[in-house]
């Protein structure tokens, strides 16, 4: 098994880097020996780093 870590750091939904991660996660879905996780930064609670 081999454990991936997305993250998801743009809520544009029409943007290319979105675009890139949902092409990404739909195509590990096909495979049995990827464990797929997702981190997107606009969904958590994160203190702003200034």
């Amino acid at each position: 098994m081999t454990n991936v870590l997305v993250i998801k750091a743009n809520n544009r939904p029409d943007g290319i880097s979105t675009k890139m991660f949902e092409a990404f996660v739909e195509e590990a879905a096909k495979y049995d020996h990827l464990h797929v996780t997702t981190f997107d930064v606009f969904e958590e609670s994160l203190p702003h780093y200034g």
